[in-house]
């Protein structure tokens, strides 16, 4: 034939049977139109060739061939040999052999015929799109969601094989690449390994809770399935927070399905139920006590996840609750009584339910009879007006939004006076101790003012003997004083005796004082007589000294929260001396001890006291004194200090209330004491134009600084300024005198006025 022509040919079998054929070959063409899955053994056979000649529609120059050998081949089969998988981005790369393309867009590997086997022997088949092949070696496949979720208890551990040692599979099925010649025929079941990475623990992220269903929605990510029902999560590692921070874990909730990866709902009821609810007992994500919410997962809650992987979430999961609302509470429980005077006092443990709301009240019942408020939210509950001797049962019960709660069992108990003596003694102590220091003071300050009339009669003497008036006896003197100021009123008057030796220059005394003094806070009043000897001689022109001993009889009248009275008896013994500096100036000074018994007997209308104590008493006083005489009036400066202490100490008492005597009651009194210093210059002015000397009216004035402290319970140290004015007058037979002086003090933030008016008379 003509070499390069087209022609057709025809094959026959042994025995003439047509087997196939070709039209528009060339002289080099091979025959490839095999179709595929043709037996090619039908081709082994072939024992003639027709040829012809191909013009047009023509056939024509036949020619047979009868000798044939035949040389068959085929194209080798695709194959997979392994794959890789990112479980974070969900792309399946697998690699193979001999992959080939089919015609079209998207169909080159038919995705559905691919599954995937791992933990538990599990298979999933995919779901995702179908792919084109990225080489003749490999091509990809991006999971969708729905095949993502589900590899996700499958491939639960990175690596070749899953938690419980399965090895990671994918196999493919028959048309699984559709464009091999024998693509139904390829199935590629097993040896065909995945290596995972990137897998991630199931996490919780947050829950809802409806108390009015009991249903439990939680929300989270890559929460897988596992194989079996409803067995996806173990609700036994659930963990509620709540209310207080107290927690509570599920037990007796079944365990459940997940939903989805990204959740799954449980159903509370009966104990898991009212334990919960007590936790979460507000709307919102927050507790009444503004606990947050939380919902805690222990390791291996979610069963389809590798259990050797620690997967416990146990904080940052917010509940957020709805369909909350109040109820009554529980009964208030462990009740203890404590029977007191003509009231009990009942101590419990609050309602172990509140019902969700807090309480505002709980209230009492009393032999059954009507439910009173206690006024108050918290143990314990505090009911008077109740009759010693008699037995009451009381029930308790809590109030809040929603009601009243249950009611406590009753409890039965007897008031009785459980008070004492010293339970009296203690709760008025610090009365009983002000009580007994503020008559300490004004006896005190009765001893000073003693000391200070004998230092200035003592004075006068010294005068008297530079003048050279000779000592002479009086027989009986007395004169008298009475002051009012706005802290108190004092009376005073004092006695005076005096016999002597002129030549010697000695004498001896017997003088005293009596006074009375109230104070208006607390409506107290002291009377006090002192009777003093004293011995004393001029040791020179200037120099006179003397010591005494003294006897004291006071007796106070007690006002205020303990209303009584006091008798105090002492001994006092002291020395003084008076020195003249010049002819117009004198120094003089004193020093004392005493010791007083006091005999106490108060009441406060419930705790009667008796007391017998003693107290020591210790003073010094000095002043500096001038005399400048002009004509017409005097200027006395001067400069005084004086100081007392009393110790008083541990007072025993005896007390009686409540038909019982109690003789062991004390307490420490501790001890009093008067500083003060003064400088007082005064003038006196002679209202008759004379000397002030012989003048029968004197006028005075007298400014004066003043620094002093007292103390008793605490110390009061204070300075300040004072003015006095002064008028006095003499009788005209020279046996009497008037003398009257209005004086006020500012010191510290006290205003002090006293007026003081004193006559003498001798007889």
């Amino acid at each position: 034939m003509d070499g390069g022509s087209n022609f057709a040919v025809a094959a026959y079998d042994p025995v003439g049977s047509f087997i196939s054929g070709h039209s528009n070959w060339t002289t080099s063409n091979t025959w490839t139109n095999l179709s595929p899955g043709r037996d090619l053994s039908s081709f082994v056979n072939v024992s003639r060739l027709e040829f012809y000649n191909y013009d047009g529609d023509q056939l024509t120059n036949r020619v047979n061939i009868d000798s044939i050998t035949f040389s068959v081949t085929s194209p080798p089969d695709p194959v997979i040999t392994g794959a890789t998988f990112d479980a974070a981005t969900g792309a399946l790369v697998v690699t193979g052999a001999d992959l080939v393309s089919n015609a079209g867009a998207l169909n080159d590997i038919d995705v559905s015929m691919l599954s995937i086997s791992g933990a538990n022997s599990t298979s999933h088949t995919l779901t995702s799109g179908d792919v084109e092949i990225t080489s003749a070696t490999s091509f990809t496949v991006l999971l969708n969601a729905a095949d993502r979720d589900a590899l996700l208890g499958i491939l639960n551990k990175n690596g070749l094989s899953s938690d419980d040692g399965t090895t990671y599979n994918l196999a493919a099925a028959g048309n699984w690449i559709p464009g091999s010649a024998n693509a139904g025929f390829l199935a590629d079941l097993t040896g065909n390994g995945i290596t995972v990475s990137n897998v991630s623990s199931p996490t919780i992220s947050s829950a809802v809770f409806d108390l009015a269903t009991g249903v439990l929605t939680v929300t989270g990510m890559n929460i897988p399935s596992n194989t079996g029902a409803a067995n996806d999560i173990d609700v036994s590692a659930l963990t509620f927070t709540g209310e207080g921070g107290a927690s509570y874990t599920l037990t007796s909730a079944t365990d459940v399905e997940i939903t989805s990866s990204t959740g799954f709902s449980v159903t509370l009821s009966g104990a898991d139920l009212t334990a919960v609810a007590a936790l979460l007992n507000a709307n919102g994500g927050t507790s009444r006590d503004g606990t947050t919410y939380n919902l805690a997962a222990a390791d291996n809650w979610a069963t389809g996840a590798a259990a050797s992987v620690d997967i416990s979430d146990t904080s940052g999961n917010g509940i957020a609750v709805s369909n909350w609302t109040a109820s009554v509470s529980s009964a208030p429980t462990n009740l203890v009584v404590t029977a007191g005077d003509a009231q009990v006092s009942i101590a419990f443990t609050a309602p172990a339910n509140d019902g969700g709301a807090s309480i505002t009240d709980y209230e009492y019942q009393i032999d059954g009879g009507s439910w009173v408020s206690a006024g108050t939210t918290s143990s314990p509950v505090v009911i008077t007006g109740l009759t010693n001797g008699t037995t009451y049962a009381i029930k308790l019960r809590a109030v809040n939004s929603a009601g009243n709660g249950t009611e406590s069992v009753a409890v039965n108990v007897t008031p009785a006076s459980s008070a004492t003596p010293a339970t009296d003694f203690a709760a008025n102590e610090t009365v009983i101790r002000q009580m007994v220091q503020a008559d300490a003071m004004r006896s005190l300050n009765t001893l000073l003012a003693m000391n200070q009339n004998m230092m200035r009669d003592a004075r006068g003497r010294l005068v008297s003997s530079q003048q050279g008036q000779a000592s002479r006896d009086i027989p009986f003197d007395i004169d008298g004083s009475f002051i009012a100021t706005r802290d108190g009123i004092s009376t005073q008057g004092s006695f005076f005796q005096q016999s002597g030796d002129a030549e010697t220059g000695t004498r001896r005394l017997i003088f005293g004082d009596f006074l009375v003094q109230r104070d208006e806070e607390s409506g107290s009043t002291t009377a006090t007589l002192d009777a003093r000897v004293a011995w004393e001689r001029m040791v020179d022109d200037a120099t006179m000294l003397g010591y005494f001993i003294g006897a004291e009889l006071a007796r106070s009248n007690l006002e205020g929260s303990f209303a009584g009275d006091q008798d105090r008896y002492g001994m006092t013994v002291g020395a003084y001396a008076v020195h003249a500096l010049s002819e117009s100036l004198f120094l003089d000074g004193y020093a004392t001890l005493g010791a007083g018994q006091n005999d106490l007997q108060a009441s406060n209308g419930v705790l009667a006291l008796e007391s017998d104590y003693s107290t020591w008493t210790v003073s010094v006083g000095g002043a500096v004194t001038g005399v400048i005489s002009r004509p017409g009036y005097d200027f006395l400066p001067e400069l005084a200090f004086s100081y007392g202490r009393t110790q008083i100490g541990q007072v025993g008492f005896t007390g009686t209330a409540y038909g019982v005597v109690d003789n062991t009651l004390s307490l420490d009194a501790g001890d009093v004491s008067i500083a003060s210093l003064t400088f007082r210059p005064e003038i006196q002015v002679s209202m008759d134009g004379g000397p002030v000397a012989r003048a029968e009216t004197v006028f005075s004035f007298s400014p004066r600084l003043i620094c002093e402290e007292l103390r008793m319970a605490t110390s009061d140290s204070t300075c300040g300024t004072g003015l006095e004015l002064g008028l006095s007058s003499a009788y005209n037979d020279g046996l009497g005198s008037l003398d009257m002086r209005l004086m006020r003090d500012w010191v510290g933030d006290a205003t002090r006025t006293s007026f003081r008016l004193r006559f003498e008379h001798r007889f």
